[in-house]
């Protein structure tokens, strides 16, 4: 049941496909849930995952319950920086540090789920940080294909020419004036030690 998200003392809370963060209406019915008595299992648990998305004002509606939270609840925050949660937030919880999967181990699950290539699961476990569900989200739609191109852009710049403003021009495709113009902007120390490289 928990693995197919059907548990009913077991909630998942997310980002929504389409959205940026999560809102304060949906800590709200959090909240609200929260004061259910569990019906399966001793506790109820509620994993906020992505907790970095909660909205300034979704974070601070959490604040009561963090602090005085129903006995029979448990609250899981994840997030990839703790940094981007208010101090508050972080300060009433007790933080634990997860280790980063191997290669291995993350190969084997997205193997099970994906029918995508090898190099697309490769490619994204590279560049997953250790992170099982961050390789998941690469591998979903069009972001692998992104970032395969990106990559490839970088490496081709760096075999041509190792200039910083030609590796600016791969990665900044929404320029408002050209490279060489910007250069002719830098100070004249900075636009030699670019041309030094």
């Amino acid at each position: 049941k928990i693995e197919q998200n059907v548990h009913a003392d077991i909630s998942v809370i997310d980002v929504e496909d389409g959205k940026k963060t999560i809102p304060v209406e949906k800590v709200r019915e959090i909240i609200s849930d929260a004061s259910l008595i569990p019906s399966e299992a001793k506790k109820r648990v509620f994993i906020i995952r992505n907790g970095q998305a909660l909205t300034p004002q979704a974070q601070n509606a959490l604040l009561k319950i963090f602090e005085e939270p129903p006995k029979d609840v448990v609250f899981l925050l994840l997030t990839t920086d703790k940094r981007l949660l208010l101090p508050t937030i972080v300060s009433r919880g007790i933080l634990l540090k997860m280790q980063l999967l191997p290669r291995k181990i993350i190969k084997e699950e997205l193997k099970k789920h994906s029918s995508k290539p090898d190099s697309d699961i490769e490619a994204v476990i590279s560049v997953s940080g250790g992170s099982l569900g961050q390789a998941q989200e690469l591998l979903k739609g069009t972001k692998i294909l992104k970032l395969r191109e990106l990559v490839e852009a970088y490496f081709s710049v760096l075999k041509s020419t190792p200039s910083v403003f030609s590796l600016c021009e791969v990665f900044s495709p929404h320029r408002y004036v050209s490279f060489e113009e910007a250069k002719k902007q830098l100070p004249l120390d900075f636009a030699e030690e670019e041309a030094a490289l």
